[in-house]
């Protein structure tokens, strides 16, 4: 179900009169981003959250109960790797809200990111033939607190001394084992409720992105054949009825949209994403 998101912002008069900046267009760049920031917590609410009653569904953001990869157990994949959601430190029993449950109890250096885990979301992907959207790598969605896991790792740290130097010192961002790290700073989090955002928990959820991972629709504000759903920007800045002075300017954005996690009913389909849940040592 498509949602009607949005966000306003107004200026006085005074601040425009004195502002020595153009703080019309500065705040149209921060709505930008935080629409942007909005539509990612959309999209990894869609497969990470708990939307299994209207309540929750709604609390993530998302238009109607839907299936994510909450509680997706062996549900999914191939007999010998029908795991697509997991658990830093923990082997994978078939249920979830167990297996969350034992993670949740680790320790930081326990459930920290490590190689051998990375490996076993890309074998995820690649056993049930989800390839890479450029046929070479997989992008690996990542929060900073984890980065600094990863670039810590003995095996990166080689690889990058005996080839990849600039990108060790220059804190570039970087491939280990076909999985290219890109980073948000926005990520999925959880307390001690699995399923359940949490922007206080110490939870983080990576995401593995194979090939056919997201569809989206043309862009287009207001033209013919365009799509009347795409994200417009409403700046109002003239006089009228109940503003006769002309004393604010009111910008806003709003858009419909939606995400959901794509199955069909057929027995051989599988997410086209793995999420792996670690931890971070760092504080």
């Amino acid at each position: 179900a498509l949602n009607q998101r949005g966000d306003d912002s107004e200026i006085t008069d005074i601040v425009k009169a004195t502002d020595i900046l153009d703080t019309v267009q500065l705040h149209v760049k921060t709505l930008g981003a935080d629409a942007a920031l909005d539509f990612d917590s959309i999209c990894q609410n869609a497969i990470f959250g708990d939307a299994t009653t209207l309540v929750k569904a709604q609390a993530l953001g998302l238009g109607a109960i839907q299936t994510t990869l909450f509680g997706s157990d062996d549900t999914y994949g191939k007999a010998t790797a029908p795991y697509f959601e997991r658990f830093a430190g923990v082997n994978n029993t078939g249920t979830n809200s167990n297996d969350f449950t034992t993670f949740n109890a680790l320790s930081r250096a326990q459930a920290k990111f490590t190689r051998a885990e990375h490996l076993r979301c890309l074998t995820q992907l690649r056993a049930n033939d989800v390839h890479a959207p450029n046929g070479e790598t997989y992008p690996v969605i990542v929060p900073p607190e984890v980065v600094f896991d990863i670039r810590q790792d003995e095996t990166l740290v080689d690889a990058m001394t005996q080839r990849d130097t600039s990108k060790l010192y220059r804190y570039e961002m970087f491939e280990l084992d076909g999985g290219s790290f890109i980073e948000s700073t926005y990520p999925w989090q959880e307390l001690n409720t699995y399923g359940t955002y949490d922007v206080t928990g110490g939870n983080f959820g990576l995401i593995y992105l194979g090939d056919e991972a997201y569809g989206t629709v043309k862009l287009s504000n207001n033209v013919a054949g365009g799509d009347p759903t795409a994200p417009k920007m409403v700046i109002l800045d003239t006089a009228d009825k109940s503003d006769p002075y002309n004393q604010r300017v009111v910008i806003a954005w709003k858009c419909l949209y939606g995400s959901i996690l794509i199955l069909t009913s057929d027995s051989s389909d599988v997410p086209r994403a793995c999420t792996l849940r670690v931890k971070s040592s760092f504080q």
